[in-house]
């Protein structure tokens, strides 16, 4: 008797998967009829969903919301936004088992709530060679409720492109995020699906904050392609006697051409806190890798051996350095900063080596109305990158190299040689999630007739 009911017991659940099989399958027919809806390629298509007898099919056009949002990460401000309800098709099983259409794609919710993929979402997402989000936003908008077996038609109320769509939504974009936040009974399969399909950096997995909640970002990385004579101010303006390697005003860059570095300054202040060392109180620094300065490249003389490797350090401290900073070894060393660069009253500094200024990069955050104080006395030998900024380094008979990306420099005496190497540098940095110059959105709503 113990072997007939065993048997029996397999024999239903084996038919049970099968039925939930075919459920899977027509949720996944259902979900290629609203793509070749929200294409174009048809305004109507006939679907139906085929499982068990007791199962519940319903449509939920509140089910579960979507906001797409870009910001200009230097400033802050949003460039663009949408939030809608994203509704869904969900068919429930006897036991709470449920397979989900929704935002494209096709979900499977086990009774103790994890969910998984059955069918991915129309989101495309192309590193290279150039890196593109493509995300066609589907949204159900019908209110249903029947059992067993069902059939109907699909048919497109409404397309929009959302983006581009305007004169100042453009691509590429040259300084900004992405970030789309899902709500949905089905996060756990979304989170999946980003995390391994797309590249994208879950900011806030589906257990990390709000229940049930997943937020996903995608950031335009810093690029440059060279600094022009490697002189670059506000309105292409300056004076060429105060440059060597300059002969005619027209050789000047402009400031307001150069990104922003203050998304990169911010993104190397999160990563070197959460994951960098902590830069020791030594004389000699010689461990390649990311540092967090907690105050001590203020404390004093710094080497930096770069003989394993580039070394790279984030401050926010004030101020940065408060002593002499040299580099051995053929490495590079680069600061993101957020404060001031010196200390007021300073002004004997060396800051890099006058022989070989490309080692040296120093990027300056946006909130730094400026570099240095009046009056002071720096050498400095290297990129300065502070496009927002008045440079205030320059007023003694001190000695100054490389490249200057400012927006008003006060000089004294000083003449400021340019390294060509310095000005034809390229350099390009992933701001922590995963990169994007491009982005399309469209959204199509769905009406279910059953």
């Amino acid at each position: 008797m113990a072997l007939f009911l065993a048997g029996m017991t397999l024999a239903e659940s084996t038919q049970s998967s099968a039925v939930d099989q075919q459920a899977e399958q027509s949720m996944a027919q259902l979900a290629a009829s609203a793509d070749d809806i929200a294409s174009g390629e048809a305004e109507s298509s006939a679907f139906a969903i085929r499982g068990a007898d007791t199962a519940q099919v319903r449509g939920i056009p509140d089910a579960g919301q979507i906001n797409v949002t870009v910001t200009n990460r230097s400033t802050g401000k949003q460039i663009f936004t949408i939030e809608e309800p994203l509704g869904a098709v969900v068919y429930e099983t006897r036991d709470g088992t449920e397979i989900a259409y929704q935002g494209g794609g096709v979900w499977r919710r086990s009774p103790n709530g994890y969910s998984q993929l059955v069918r991915a979402p129309e989101f495309h997402y192309r590193e290279r060679p150039d890196p593109t989000i493509t995300f066609p936003i589907t949204l159900m908008r019908s209110e249903f409720s029947q059992s067993g077996d069902v059939d109907g038609q699909l048919r497109a109320r409404e397309s929009i492109r959302r983006y581009p769509d305007q004169p100042n939504h453009f691509n590429p974009l040259q300084d900004g995020s992405v970030l789309i936040t899902i709500d949905s009974r089905y996060c756990s399969g979304w989170e999946n699906y980003f995390d391994h399909y797309t590249d994208g950096s879950p900011a806030e997995g589906c257990d990390d904050g709000t229940e049930d909640q997943l937020v996903i970002q995608f950031s335009v990385p810093f690029q440059l392609d060279g600094l022009g004579s490697g002189a670059m101010l506000d309105g292409g303006s300056g004076d060429p006697s105060n440059f060597g390697g300059i002969n005619d005003s027209s050789e000047f860059g402009d400031s307001d051409d150069a990104p922003s570095a203050t998304p990169m300054v911010e993104s190397k202040l999160e990563e070197a806190r959460s994951s960098g060392q902590v830069l020791p109180d030594d004389a000699v620094i010689d461990d390649a890798g990311l540092y967090y300065a907690d105050g001590n490249l203020s404390s004093g003389d710094v080497t930096f051996d770069t003989t394993d490797g580039d070394i790279e350090v984030a401050s926010d401290q004030y101020p940065v350095v408060d002593g002499n900073v040299s580099i051995e070894g053929d490495g590079n060393v680069t600061l993101y900063i957020s404060r001031n660069l010196v200390d007021k009253g300073g002004g004997n500094e060396q800051i890099g080596d006058p022989e070989n200024t490309s080692q040296l990069r120093v990027f300056v955050h946006s909130e730094v109305d400026q570099v240095g104080h009046k009056g002071q006395n720096s050498d400095f030998h290297g990129l300065l990158y502070a496009p927002n900024s008045e440079v205030l380094l320059f007023r003694g008979n001190n000695n100054a190299s490389g490249a200057l990306v400012a927006e008003d420099v006060d000089f004294g005496s000083t003449v400021f040689d340019l390294d060509p190497e310095l000005a034809n540098m390229s350099f390009y940095e992933e701001l922590g999630d995963a990169p994007f110059y491009y982005l399309h959105i469209s959204e199509t709503t769905i009406e279910v007739e059953n």
